[in-house]
């Protein structure tokens, strides 16, 4: 099995539960994250990262879905065979 360790840059969510005045200029303002971790899966609508892998088992642990739509990049880190 192949194993990637990659970093993934999407936009962050914003959020406002008071009342508001909608200005589109603050949109611009909305910040990338990063995430970093071993890829599980990746297809048109979601990336998935673990933390920890169990390669006896095939199990994963700890998981991050980020859907596709706000992801920007995805860059492998390192990739090796286990």
């Amino acid at each position: 099995m192949k194993i990637k360790v990659v970093e993934v840059v999407f936009y962050d969510v914003e959020n406002d539960n008071g009342w508001f005045q909608f200005d589109a200029r603050k949109l611009k303002e909305i910040k990338t994250l990063k995430a970093y971790g071993i890829l599980v899966h990746r297809d048109e609508d979601w990336v998935v990262l673990s933390f920890t892998h169990n390669p006896g088992a095939a199990d994963w642990c700890g998981s991050l879905a980020i859907p596709t739509k706000i992801v920007r990049s995805v860059r492998i880190l390192k990739s090796t065979e286990v």
